[in-house]
């Protein structure tokens, strides 16, 4: 008697066994995979980096704008000849001194990444006339600290010679010539920062 009712028992139990066995297609538990994301695209533009511009020897400022869309700022500098305008017949090669600042939020939407740590070389192409110029610089972003105050950080100065400009052109224009520049700000590599359970290893090369 007491097998058989122990036989009920276990016939009885035998669903709630069943259903709390795991199936073979459903895993109990599973772990978190990372989730990587695509690198920066290299020669993208960046739109939003702002440009200083100052006008040597007395460092006057002539420029404030951020790039445009498509990472460029074109503008017509305001240029004073340095000291007296000069006799006629004399010319003034004028020199630039040119900042430029890269935001958090360019970084962000750069990367498309919720953890953007990497080396960021940038590329500032300059133009005026005739004279063009390319340098690079590098924003290096290690964490989130970073991150925050790379809007402080102006990077430069990049200087730039301007066309040469008469006395002429001065004593016409009262004072100020009007001088046509082109600057674009692009992104030429990055280099990210591996994470690992220690904490951020050096950039890959």
């Amino acid at each position: 008697m007491k097998n058989f009712t122990k036989s009920l028992f276990l016939l009885a139990f035998l669903p709630v066994l069943l259903f709390l066995k795991p199936s073979a297609d459903v895993p109990v538990s599973s772990s978190y995979e990372s989730i990587s994301f695509p690198l920066p695209v290299v020669g993208e533009p960046v739109p939003g980096a702002e440009i200083y511009i100052e006008l040597e020897p007395d460092d006057e400022p002539i420029l404030n704008n951020p790039t445009d869309e498509w990472g460029y700022v074109e503008s017509e500098l305001p240029v004073s000849p340095p000291g007296t305008p000069g006799t006629p017949g004399t010319s003034v090669t004028p020199v630039i001194n040119i900042w430029v600042t890269i935001s958090e939020k360019i970084i962000l939407s750069l990367n498309k990444s919720p953890k953007p740590f990497a080396k960021y070389t940038f590329t500032v192409t300059t133009k005026s006339g005739n004279l063009k110029t390319a340098r690079t610089f590098v924003v290096d972003v290690k964490d989130n600290t970073t991150l925050k105050s790379i809007g402080k950080t102006k990077n430069g100065p990049f200087k730039q010679t301007l066309p040469k400009i008469s006395a002429e052109q001065f004593t016409a224009a009262k004072g100020k010539v009007k001088v046509p520049i082109n600057i674009k700000v692009e992104l030429t590599s990055v280099k990210p920062y591996g994470i690992n359970d220690d904490g951020i290893k050096a950039a890959t090369h």
